[in-house]
Formats: structure tokens, sequence, C-alpha cells
């Protein structure tokens, strides 16, 4: 194991931590580095946990990512984070080849481009996938539907346009889903409805229209936010809102909602914040 996190080191990832054969744990988060990851970490396999998170690594380039290309040779791998940094180009097809052990993945507040990988959905030990705030483009893949262990998956702040996959709802154990500041279109499918820990939902600021389904504004499971703000929905703030009886804030403003507010809105007896502007 080494473990350096939460200091003051910088300069760039020494290319001899691979010949540490043995290491399984290399964390190097929260300090200054800079520069390009050395692209032979794969030599290291034995690892198990790698963190590089909230450095200053990589240039906005087209070969930042390409340490992550020899990653599927670390056959034990189960987390992998480098989120919080400056990587760029677009996320490299090899990624689904990392280890079927892998459960988390943060790459999360990057300047990562291009389409998100459908061979992320083989990834089916996957239960943390972070990939909000950065450029990725194109659909949200319907073989994240694969994902049957996932528990929070974060895509807001891309670019990100067409509908949300009625996919999704195959994810029974997801507690929050992020969605929000893309460019997803059509309706709010009602398979999240079978989400049945959700505890937080998140799609504002998109281009979403049609109703507020049922299936989703009844789930009592939502207890954190649900928040369907910013889009163009339209139509009654379904009366089984009152379903919602531990959600702590609710934001429907900026739609093109219409008619009464349901009585039922009283039985959110632990709502702490309420937008409808």
């Amino acid at each position: 194991k080494f473990g350096i996190h939460g200091n003051f080191f910088d300069g760039t990832i020494p290319v001899s931590f691979t010949n540490a054969s043995q290491l399984d744990i290399l964390d190097l988060s929260d300090n200054i580095f800079t520069g390009q990851v050395p692209i032979n970490l794969g030599d290291l396999k034995a690892l198990q946990r790698l963190n590089l998170e909230h450095n200053f690594l990589g240039s906005n380039a087209s070969e930042d990512l390409s340490f992550v290309i020899s990653l599927p040779n670390c056959s034990n791998l189960k987390i992998l984070g480098f989120d919080g940094n400056n990587f760029g180009g677009v996320l490299p097809n090899s990624i689904a080849n990392l280890s079927t052990n892998l459960d988390q993945l943060a790459l999360g507040s990057n300047q990562i481009l291009g389409k998100i990988p459908v061979e992320i959905g083989n990834l089916v030990n996957l239960y943390m996938l972070g990939m909000e705030f950065n450029h990725f483009s194109g659909t949200i893949p319907i073989s994240f539907g694969k994902l049957q262990k996932l528990q929070a998956l974060a895509l807001s702040g891309n670019v990100l346009s067409g509908e949300i996959p009625s996919t999704l709802g195959n994810l029974t154990q997801l507690y929050e889903l992020y969605l929000s500041d893309n460019q997803l279109e059509g309706t709010i499918t009602s398979s999240l409805g079978n989400c049945q820990n959700l505890h937080l939902l998140d799609v504002g600021n998109n281009e979403l229209i049609g109703i507020i389904p049922q299936q989703i504004i009844a789930l009592p499971s939502l207890s954190i936010t649900l928040n369907l703000s910013q889009n163009s929905l339209m139509g009654l703030l379904p009366p089984e809102i009152g379903n919602l009886k531990s959600i702590s804030a609710l934001d429907v403003a900026g739609n093109n909602l219409s008619g009464e507010i349901p009585e039922t809105i009283g039985a959110c007896l632990s709502l702490e914040t309420l937008h409808m502007q």
C-alpha cells in the first residue's frame, strides 16, 4: 500500500511506481500532481485501488487518458478514481475491459469528450459510477440497464441528448440518480418508478416534455430531493405527491405546469424546500 493523499506533493507521478509489483493500493489523491499519468500502471498486476482524484493531472489533451488502456491488466482492480483533474480527450473503449471486480468508477469533473462507451454496461459489479461535469455527448447508453448493482449514477453537467432510457428502470438498487444540466429530451420514463430504493432524482435543467409520471411522484422512497425544474413539463401536479412523506426538497420550478396545487402536498411532512415558481 502507498497512500499520500491530502498533502502538497507536486511534480509528475514517477514511472518507477510500477517497480513495486506487489502494490495493491496507490492513493495519490488531493495533492497537486501535474502532467501525464504513467501509461504502464497496468504492470501493477496486484492493484486493487487506484485513486488519482483532485490533482492537476492531464492537460485537456487527446492523450491524457492513455494510461487507462493498460489498466485491464489489473485484474483485481476494484476502485478507480481520477475525478477532479484536467483530463481531456475521449474515454477509451478499453475502459470496458477493466476488471469485472470493479465496483467504483469515478471520472467526474474533467474535460472528457465524446460518447459514453456502451461497453461500460459490461462492468456489472459497479455500485458507483460518476461521470458528471465533463463534455460527454450523445445518448445515455441503454446498456446501463445491465448495471443492476448500481446505487449511485451521476451524469449531470454534460451535453447528453436523447431520451432517458427506460432500461434505467432495471436499476432497482439505485439510491441516487443525477441527470441534470444536460440536453435530455422526450418524456420522463415511467420505468423509474421501478427504482423502489431511489432517494434522490435530479433531472433539472434539461429539455424534457410531457406530464410528470405518477409512478415517479408516488415513489415513497424519495427522501432527499426530487428536482424536475427548468424543463417543459406540462399538466397537473399529480395528487400522488402526497406519497412523498419523507421528501426534503421538491423543485418543479420553470416548467409549464397548470391547475391547482393538490391538497395532498400537506402530507409531505418532511418537506424543507419547495420551489414552484
